[in-house]
């Protein structure tokens, strides 16, 4: 996957939270140190991403394994 896909996605967001004041949450994704990521991205009114929430563990996997 480009990681550009979600990096334009995410400043599409950021646009439309900030051109309607408004906060929002959203599933994403992010690459850090080459891994992907599977988070919620984190948008303030002014459209800025004010945190992400990394997803730690897959649905239905054994915690701990």
């Amino acid at each position: 996957m480009d990681p550009q896909v979600f990096i334009d996605a995410e400043a599409k967001i950021s646009d439309v939270c900030q051109e309607n004041n408004i906060a929002a949450v959203v599933g994403s994704a992010h690459q850090t140190d080459g891994v992907w990521n599977n988070s919620l991205a984190i948008f303030d009114q002014d459209g800025k991403i004010k945190a992400r929430y990394g997803k730690t563990f897959l649905a239905g996997e054994k915690c701990g394994t």
